[in-house]
C-alpha cells in the first residue's frame, strides 16, 4: 500500500479518525507523517503491562550508578552495571527464578580435584625465583631452583575436599 499523500513510498503509518460519525482512514509514509505532525511513537508494551499490573514503582526506578531504568532493562534485556542487581532486586527475583530456577548463583565446582594450596603457592614462588635468577644471569641458582621444583612436582598430591 502506497502513501496517500506522496503516492511513492510505502505506507507504514495508518491513522483512523472518526469525523462526524464516519471513519476516515489515511495511510502515510514516515516522511509525510512527520511533515504533517503525525509521529509514530512505539508503544512500550512492558511498561504498559507493568503499570496495568500495579508494579509502577519498579517502572519509575533508575540505577544511580549507570542511569539505566528498569523498563529500559526489560525492553533491551541487558543490565547496565553490577549494581543493577541490587537496585532492581524486587523486579529481577521472579525473572531470574523463571530463567534459572534459582535466584542466587553458587558457581561450579571443578571437575578435577583441587591441588593442595600450600604446594601450589610454593611451586609458584619457586618458579618466580627461578625466572628472576635466569634474568639476572645466576644460572647455578636457577638450576638448583629447577631441581627443587621438579622434586616438589613429583611428590604425591593431597587433595582438599
Amino acid at each position: 500500500m502506497k502513501c496517500d499523500l506522496c503516492d511513492i513510498a510505502p505506507a507504514t503509518i495508518h491513522i483512523t479518525r472518526i469525523v462526524d460519525g464516519k471513519k476516515c482512514k489515511s495511510h502515510l509514509c514516515q516522511n509525510c507523517a512527520a511533515e504533517n505532525g503525525q509521529h509514530k511513537t512505539p508503544i512500550n508494551l512492558p511498561a504498559l503491562l507493568q503499570v496495568l499490573l500495579g508494579q509502577n514503582d519498579m517502572a519509575q526506578m533508575d540505577c544511580p550508578c549507570c542511569g539505566i531504568g528498569f523498563m529500559e532493562f526489560r525492553t533491551n534485556g541487558r543490565l547496565g552495571c553490577p549494581h543493577d542487581y541490587e537496585v532492581f532486586r524486587k523486579g529481577l527475583g521472579g525473572l531470574l527464578r523463571r530463567l534459572h530456577s534459582k535466584i542466587s548463583h553458587k558457581g561450579k565446582r571443578p571437575s578435577r580435584p583441587i591441588q593442595n594450596n600450600v604446594l601450589s603457592q610454593k611451586l609458584l614462588t619457586l618458579r618466580r625465583s627461578m625466572s628472576q635468577a635466569v634474568s639476572s644471569e645466576r644460572y647455578e641458582d636457577a638450576a638448583l631452583l629447577k631441581r627443587e621444583i621438579q622434586q616438589l612436582a613429583q611428590e604425591p598430591v593431597s587433595h582438599e575436599s
